[in-house]
């Protein structure tokens, strides 16, 4: 077990007892923890996670993770943050709605248990606004049609499209695109929580010279004395 690396938790709630934690309770939070922690990008699968103890008068289980996963580990113990996308937010949301709803709380680690970063479960309202969006797209793939994509503002996000529109997106890998959809936002934070694609287009870069051109009729005036062209040529040597 030397490429094994050891994870603690401890759940507390009012009223929590060995008694009060049998196997169907167990269940319910081992399947809401592994969703989350998978999610983070832990390289693992369920079987991977290893329970070597559970000690008496508390629910203080204990796993073996294979040692690639400390940064997942790390990554779930601080938080939602920007980085995370909204399929790794939707996975995590399970486990926060299990401790939720059991006014708990979960402390996790590997050398030293930390109190786990649950955000406000109780959005009242969320803002949504149909918008054009541009990102870059970074994979494609999945049955159901997911793209992974860049988006400028928020980060790395993953959207279900459905089959037909993710062949679409996959002429379209490592390139920029414009999106249309409607997007969901925390009203606090202003994070993405969620974007619904219901089209794109690539975009085209623009040629040097028009661009040029396009910025000297902008200008006006000011640009009076400003040769595009020669610039262009002086720049290239």
């Amino acid at each position: 077990m030397s490429d094994s690396v050891k994870i603690n938790l401890h759940l507390e709630w009012k009223g929590l007892t060995l008694q009060g934690f049998p196997w169907p309770e167990q269940r319910k939070f081992y399947d809401a923890f592994v969703t989350a922690l998978v999610a983070m990008d832990a390289q693992l699968t369920p079987n991977d996670i290893v329970p070597v103890e559970v000690k008496g008068g508390s629910a203080m289980p204990s796993f073996l993770l294979p040692r690639a996963n400390r940064a997942a580990v790390g990554r779930l113990q601080r938080g939602e943050n920007r980085t995370w996308s909204s399929e790794q937010r939707r996975s995590a949301a399970r486990l926060y709605s299990y401790l939720g709803e059991r006014n708990a709380t979960m402390s996790m680690g590997i050398r030293k248990l930390k109190l786990l970063a649950v955000p406000n479960q109780n959005r009242s309202w969320t803002i949504r606004e149909l918008t054009t969006v541009t990102a870059v797209v970074l994979r494609v793939g999945g049955t159901k049609g997911v793209v992974e994509l860049r988006f400028d503002r928020d980060g790395h996000q993953h959207c279900k499209v459905g089959r037909p529109l993710a062949q679409r997106f996959a002429g379209h890998l490592y390139q920029r695109v414009e999106l249309y959809g409607l997007s969901e936002r925390d009203p606090t934070t202003s994070m993405l929580l969620n974007f619904d694609i219901r089209s794109f287009e690539p975009v085209q870069p623009k040629a040097a010279v028009p661009a040029l051109a396009e910025l000297h009729k902008l200008l006006g005036d000011s640009m009076d004395d400003f040769d595009p062209i020669a610039h262009l040529h002086q720049l290239r040597g």
